[in-house]
């Protein structure tokens, strides 16, 4: 929940600058999250 809160600003401001490449990391961080709130 720490690093949602603090990365959250941090990486809207990152996605600005290389959305192809965060847009890769979202996809993994964001798809392996959202199966473990599934489960």
């Amino acid at each position: 929940m720490y690093y949602n809160s603090k990365g959250g600003i941090h990486m809207k401001i990152v996605v600005i600058k290389s959305p192809k490449i965060l847009s890769g990391i979202l996809r993994a961080i964001f798809g392996i999250k959202k199966e473990n709130q599934e489960q």
